[in-house]
């Protein structure tokens, strides 16, 4: 039986409040593989254990991409990407908890956005040498190894800003079909004062937040319907066409036929995107 290209794992009640999860990808590609990557209101710090991978921005001006072959922690996207995964393609990978990015940083999230910042920079430099010297191909022996070194790292669990947490908590309760306006009426804090403290913890403004927050539930519940349009009314989009461009935005497709070819690590982030949001 072929091992699966992409496992996930749930951090130790000790790490929870700042990770998300641990995630590992090992796909067995025959040649080099291109993909896309969409704006998921994630932070992931990556360790590259195979061989540089090609990542690049596709929107206005469509900078020059880079190849990858470091470890880095990579800001939120407000955009797509094009990634060639390269034959020998190995990824441990953290995904951590919105808000508490900064931590690791020590430097606002806003800047961060659709760029890397080298764990060399961090003070994840410690946890990259640690993984590195231990050399272990085992994904649970990696994840090991991150749940007794992150802790030291970035020290005792940490509350992130309480009308962030509160934000985000009701983002997730209405599955992203909230708009800002309700959202800061909610906690009482005036919109411009919501839009300045999310965009400097989270890395993205409120708005875009919300946008690929439905896209997910989207996502994830599409398949429970007997039709796309099914699916992305009960996603709260107003009608077809809205839904097909805020879908060609985010996937650089239309539904038929992202889903006719999705990419390479799609299938198995929904299948735990599905049992995070309340669907």
């Amino acid at each position: 039986m072929a091992k699966p290209t992409y496992q996930e794992f749930r951090p130790t009640k000790a790490l929870q409040q700042m990770v998300e999860a641990c995630w590992y990808f090992e796909p067995q590609f025959k040649q080099a593989q291109p993909d896309i990557l969409v704006p998921e209101g994630v932070v992931d710090v990556i360790f590259n254990l195979g061989e540089p991978y090609f990542r690049q921005a596709i929107g206005p001006g469509d900078a020059a991409g880079q190849w990858v072959a470091e470890d880095v922690l990579v800001g939120q996207r407000n955009c797509l990407f094009k990634i060639i995964w390269p034959q020998q393609t190995r990824l441990f990978a953290i995904r951590l908890n919105p808000g508490h990015a900064h931590r690791c940083t020590q430097h606002p999230m806003a800047p961060l956005t659709n760029q890397t910042i080298a764990l060399q920079q961090t003070h994840l430099s410690v946890l990259s040498a640690q993984l590195r010297s231990a050399d272990v191909k085992d994904p649970k022996a990696l994840v090991q190894i991150c749940q007794r070194v992150l802790p030291e790292v970035v020290g005792p669990p940490a509350l992130t800003h309480p009308n962030i947490q509160a934000a985000l908590n009701l983002i997730d309760q209405h599955q992203g079909k909230i708009d800002v306006q309700k959202l800061s009426d909610a906690l009482r804090i005036t919109r411009r004062t919501l839009e300045r403290q999310f965009k400097k913890l989270i890395g993205l403004t409120p708005k875009f937040y919300l946008r690929a927050k439905r896209l997910h539930y989207f996502l994830c519940s599409h398949k429970s319907q007997n039709n796309v349009l099914d699916a992305a009314l009960q996603a709260d989009y107003y009608d077809q066409s809205h839904f097909i461009k805020e879908f060609k935005t985010f996937t650089g497709e239309t539904p038929q036929a992202f889903f006719a070819s999705p990419p390479e690590i799609y299938e198995p982030l929904m299948q735990s995107l599905i049992t995070k949001l309340h669907v």
